[in-house]
């Protein structure tokens, strides 16, 4: 402590105490002694000892560390290890993890910071989502005899969202429908699939139709010898 009103090398008797506690804080100290003491009327002032928290700056790493993760819908959390400047664990009772931007394709963020008021954490690390392929959705070739009725590509599956367009033309999806087709020939579909978080699933199928084969079967006629013949008929068997 510091006396502030002594004359020559008079001095006075005190001594001084603080409040407990060893944690990050502030405590008072207080000088206690005599109020009286010689020639001198003593007013003790109380001071402030300050317990400063302890600042480490924090390395977050994991298990697959660099590597990118894919799309599943759901929050991605890698388990993580956190390591003071000098390559030492820190416990994991001293901070708490935040994960941020972590569902969708992108940069996702882990953030470190500490529960513990005797310390200043901090500490980041980020991670890349991917776009998923799209392995819900299938198409297939149709084939067939011409039947007379319009037709085209298979669609199986589902994809919640997804927005499908189809085309005639490779790389020109304009059309909000498959285009069907109905006479003999093999035509070519198109089509595109997106959807947020996705790969762009992209490819072709055929539609083929064939010839449907059909039967002229001529009718059976008779006459009696001497009369005209009767006009010839025939029966188409199989048309549409």
């Amino acid at each position: 402590a510091t006396v502030i009103g002594l004359v020559g090398d008079d001095s006075i008797s005190y001594k001084v105490s603080r409040k407990s506690g060893d944690d990050a804080g502030e405590y008072t100290i207080t000088p206690k002694g005599e109020k009286t003491q010689g020639n001198y009327t003593v007013t003790y002032e109380t001071g402030t000892f300050t317990i400063n928290k302890k600042e480490i700056n924090a390395t977050v790493s994991f298990e697959n560390d660099g590597e990118s993760y894919i799309y599943t819908g759901k929050e991605i959390k890698p388990e993580i290890v956190v390591k003071d400047s000098e390559d030492n664990s820190i416990s994991k009772d001293l901070y708490k993890v935040i994960y941020s931007d972590n569902v969708n394709s992108g940069t996702a963020t882990i953030t470190v910071e500490s529960k513990n008021n005797n310390y200043i954490i901090t500490g980041t690390k980020q991670f890349e989502i991917e776009n998923a392929d799209i392995i819900t959705l299938t198409f297939e070739d149709k084939t067939k005899l011409y039947d007379g009725k319009n037709d085209s590509i298979t669609l199986n599956g589902e994809l919640e969202g997804a927005t499908i367009k189809f085309g005639t033309v490779e790389g020109t999806y304009d059309l909000e429908e498959a285009p069907s087709y109905k006479d003999v020939g093999e035509y070519t579909v198109y089509y595109k699939v997106t959807k947020e978080n996705y790969n762009e699933l992209i490819g072709s199928n055929k539609v083929t139709i064939t010839a449907k084969p059909v039967t002229v079967k001529v009718d059976d006629f008779s006459k009696t010898y001497g009369e005209n013949d009767p006009e010839l008929t025939a029966t188409v068997i199989g048309l549409v």
